[in-house]
């Protein structure tokens, strides 16, 4: 998903992301958030129904 610069917050159950200069899928959990810099993408792994918010900045 290509953004401007994002913040996101996890609202339900986990998530796996991978967002650019990280190497590792990192786990969120609900009322976590990360920051996606702005012209690029993140890639998301569910295994549940899940939903997160991005505000884009």
């Amino acid at each position: 998903m290509n953004t401007l610069k994002a913040r996101c917050s996890r609202l339900v159950l986990r998530t796996r992301v991978n967002v650019p200069g990280h190497i590792d899928w990192e786990t969120y959990h609900a009322g976590d958030d990360f920051e996606v810099p702005g012209d690029s993408s993140f890639n998301v792994k569910v295994t549940q129904a899940t939903a997160y918010l991005c505000d884009y900045l």
